[in-house]
């Protein structure tokens, strides 16, 4: 398989939190769809049913996997500037998405509904474990990913087991180099692992000359990010099979950055992670 690259362009901005608020106001937004976990906004009803679908699919999944999520807002926009402009919220949580942003991560496989399914499923997973009396912790100018205080393999595992459809199958039917558990464990999502060093030494730069903004331009290795999102499904399909719901919900414990992965295989019920890797590999072969 060879290389692809891909580059990513962030810009860092000095800004003050104000700058986040969300304006109280209407405009033509348009309530597609809502129940107890979501409620799904618009400009217009394009792919409605289709999102609505998956998303009724991955609140099905999310609650298999743990409880009922909590309720998120949605804000589905055709450009960047209108998302500038939300109704009242009525969640402690929303997702805002353009579809220029949509169209940036859209693939073969991957259509709009089911990206906004996987990253509706990101936020159901950091308010969940909130919940469970873990806070969230910001990186401060440094990105954070998922829960701050949840080890990237897990957030991934629910939001990619939140997707349908065909990405979700062709997931499950590539093949792909299996990373060691010791470092799949543990290990940063690829992209983001670049981006804190990156940022990290633009910050560092920055003190030295007083900069308020700087370009990062990340040269990143697709296969690693695709290798990543093809175990985290396996992964996640075989934790499933070997756990119940309430098993499921201790395992923000043992997906913690101080947690020893071997505890994490005693859970599972395997002697060592040496054992767990070895289950792994044979589930995924099979």
């Amino acid at each position: 398989m060879h290389t692809v690259k891909s580059i990513i362009t962030l810009a860092i901005f000095s800004f003050s939190t104000a700058a986040l608020s969300v304006p109280q106001q209407e405009s033509d937004w348009i309530t597609v769809f809502e129940n107890d976990s979501i409620r799904l906004l618009s400009h217009d009803i394009e792919d409605a049913s289709e999102i609505r679908a998956n998303l009724l699919e991955a609140e099905r999944t999310f609650t298999d996997w743990f409880v009922a999520p909590e309720k998120i807002d949605i804000f589905i926009s055709d450009s960047q500037s209108t998302l500038g402009s939300l109704p009242e919220l009525q969640s402690s949580r929303h997702l805002a998405l353009s579809r220029e942003t949509l169209a940036a991560k859209k693939g073969p496989d991957r259509t709009f509904a089911a990206i906004i399914a996987h990253e509706t499923c990101h936020l159901w997973f950091i308010d969940y474990v909130t919940s469970q009396g873990i806070p969230q912790t910001s990186g401060g100018q440094i990105p954070a990913y998922g829960h701050g205080q949840i080890n990237d393999w897990l957030d991934e595992t629910i939001a990619v087991a939140c997707e349908q459809g065909d990405v979700a199958q062709s997931r499950r039917d590539q093949d792909f180099p299996i990373t060691p558990l010791e470092q799949y464990l543990t290990n940063k999502h690829p992209v983001y692992a670049q981006i804190e060093a990156r940022v990290a030494a633009i910050l560092a730069a920055r003190q030295g000359n007083g900069s308020s903004q700087q370009t990062i331009r990340l040269t990143t290795d697709d296969n690693e990010l695709i290798h990543f999102y093809l175990q985290s499904a396996h992964f996640g399909d075989f934790i499933f099979s070997r756990t119940t719901p309430e098993q499921r919900q201790q395992l923000i414990r043992y997906a913690q950055p101080d947690s020893d992965i071997e505890n994490l295989a005693s859970f599972l019920e395997f002697d060592s992670i040496g054992a767990l890797s070895e289950a792994f590999q044979r589930f995924v072969e099979d």
